[in-house]
């Protein structure tokens, strides 16, 4: 991927913050949020005070959904995903690229249980560690 197309994707990202914010705020009125208090009848008023406006910030807010897809195919360009062994090859070459430190999210593995995720997932990691040593 190229300068221009990475500069496209970042400000895709912050367009779409900018219009979803626009359609979730001053259109549909969704923050702040709800009083937890709220009765039922007190919610129904508030989406039959306002239909349209609140329907065309919902409409707003899933039309620039879009944006997010540029913003992702960077992310993934960058991520590190794949095998053990994979992701210690791709973490060698960041480090050869002159990266002195890298920075990992570790994202649990879906399991039948939350604790076999993220054991699997932290056994991974610490195979990968090993790797780079």
């Amino acid at each position: 991927m190229n300068t221009r197309n990475e500069l496209l994707c970042i400000w895709s990202a912050v367009l779409f913050v900018v219009v979803f914010t626009i359609g979730l705020w001053p259109l549909a009125h969704f923050l702040p949020a709800h009083a937890p208090t709220a009765s039922a009848e007190d919610i129904a008023a508030l989406y039959q005070a306002r239909p349209w406006q609140m329907r065309l910030g919902l409409f707003v807010m899933m039309g620039c959904s879009g944006l997010v897809c540029a913003f992702v195919s960077l992310a993934r360009a960058f991520a590190i995903v794949g095998t053990p062994a994979q992701c210690a090859a791709q973490l060698k070459t960041l480090l050869a690229m002159g990266f002195h430190g890298v920075s990992c999210n570790l994202a649990a593995v879906n399991r039948e249980s939350n604790y076999l995720g993220l054991r699997e997932t932290i056994e991974g990691a610490a195979e990968v560690l090993s790797l780079l040593r």
